[in-house]
């Protein structure tokens, strides 16, 4: 999410990474324009920590809600794009230092 031109963007992958567009990751970035726009958050320290944490926790809701007969919940961020190769996910909501640099 950038808040100079309101708008998204994502990446195509490369090598042995998916496109960054997996449901949960749009979900989480698309909630960063309604915290920008409704909370004002600024995106440093502990307000960066909340403006993270809430888009982590809409964009799991999107995923389970759009996915909910197919794929169980889960407290991972991003596990279907496969960013290092083994596939895990970009972050894990259950314990954050699981991805060694939250």
């Amino acid at each position: 999410w950038s808040d100079s031109c309101f708008c998204m963007t994502y990446g195509d992958g490369s090598g042995n990474t998916n496109p960054l567009t997996s449901l949960d990751v749009a979900g989480h970035e698309m909630s960063h324009g309604v915290t920008s726009n409704t909370a004002g958050l600024e995106y440093s320290g502990e307000s960066g920590g909340l403006n993270e944490a809430t888009s982590d926790i809409f964009g799991t809701g999107v995923e389970y809600f759009a996915n909910s007969s197919t794929d169980k919940g889960d407290y991972l961020i991003g596990e279907a794009i496969d960013i290092n190769g083994d596939g895990t996910p970009l972050r894990y909501m259950d314990k954050p230092s699981k991805d060694g640099a939250s």
